[in-house]
């Protein structure tokens, strides 16, 4: 065999090394502690991308994120607002509608929403 071909035979050791690489590391992650000051919540509503309300009736703003906004009665929605709503509300989902605030250096927003 020419020496051009044996690198293509490593191949698949370099993609199974690489697989199993994400895989350990993933394990390894959800065995981190949370972060300290934070505050494990149960959401009940989600109104767009960036804005919940919690079981307990607070509304907490996201910090970082910016989504178009939904609908509302003075103006109809942005583009994708929807599936902006749609994505936040399935990844909840998958954690069961449970989440980590942390909160930031602001408590609050000009709306009175939480910041966190």
């Amino acid at each position: 065999m020419s020496p051009a071909f044996r690198p293509l035979n490593k191949a698949p050791w370099y993609g199974a090394f690489f697989v199993l690489a994400l895989w350990l590391s993933g394990a390894a992650a959800s065995e981190c502690a949370p972060p300290p000051n934070t505050e494990r919540v149960q959401v009940r509503y989600v109104h767009d991308g960036d804005t919940l309300t919690l079981r307990d009736n607070r509304k907490i703003r996201l910090i970082g994120v910016n989504t178009p906004e939904v609908a509302n009665r003075d103006r109809p929605a942005e583009k994708l607002a929807l599936r902006a709503r749609e994505r936040l509300r399935q990844w909840l989902f998958t954690q069961g509608n449970q989440a980590r605030l942390l909160y930031g250096r602001e408590k609050r927003d000009h709306y009175g929403r939480l910041l966190a």
